[in-house]
């Protein structure tokens, strides 16, 4: 995580070069959005062509997979581009208006990470991730003010 829904960064100077130069290259997989795309591969990222663009510069940074995030892309769709190995996929779905919501980028990649401890492969478990954010997304939870968090137990109380 490098900025904050609202759009705060959260890594000093120091610490985004590390995590450039050192963590990626440890990691199976990771979720940038369009903002953390950008800085990590050193160019705008607007649309879908960008992603595309940016995955290929971060993943030469050594992750073995790359899913920029299509939550902050100017596409009528949310439109995330995973690429791994084998190539790129584009996973596309509605766009859900929501609110002002925190967490989806946090809760992306742990559901990534549970589909992988459930023996998923990359892919499959991307895209159900995917679908569970949207759905924990379209219910999140109106609690509080500012921000809201998402409804990360939707399906029990369907």
């Amino acid at each position: 995580v490098m900025t904050a829904s609202r759009g705060g960064r959260l890594l000093s100077a120091e610490a985004f070069d590390v995590v450039r130069t050192e963590l990626l290259a440890l990691a199976l997989v990771v979720t940038p959005n369009a903002g953390e795309a950008a800085a990590l591969a050193g160019m705008e990222v607007a649309t879908v062509a960008d992603a595309r663009q940016a995955a290929a510069r971060i993943r030469a940074l050594g992750p073995r997979a790359v899913v920029v995030k299509g939550g902050h892309l100017r596409e009528d769709e949310a439109v995330d581009v995973l690429l791994d190995e084998t190539g790129y996929a584009e996973l596309r779905g509605p766009r859900v208006i929501a609110g002002p919501t925190h967490g989806t980028g946090c809760t992306f990649a742990a559901a990534i990470a549970a589909n992988l401890a459930l023996g998923r492969a990359l892919r499959p478990a991307v895209e159900q991730a995917k679908r569970y954010v949207a759905a924990a997304l379209g219910r999140g939870l109106s609690v509080g003010r500012g921000h809201h968090p998402l409804d990360h137990f939707w399906a029990h109380h369907r």
